[in-house]
């Protein structure tokens, strides 16, 4: 409630939108990479790591 009678006094503010920078293969330069996970500076959490790890170990097997 509180923070409703903020936004409308003060009004909302938009945020631009992040756009990624890693949008093509690193290997081929033509296909398109899709965002999966996002992490921030400290990186996933260890489970996730566990999984990412299995993920890249399928993805590398011809």
């Amino acid at each position: 409630m509180a923070v409703e009678l903020l936004q409308q006094e003060l009004g909302r503010i938009k945020l631009p939108e992040r756009k990624d920078v890693h949008l093509l293969c690193p290997a081929c330069r033509k296909g398109k990479l899709v965002t999966i996970w996002r992490f921030n500076s400290r990186g996933p959490p260890p489970a996730d790591a566990q999984i990412l790890k299995l993920m890249m170990q399928l993805v590398k097997k011809p």
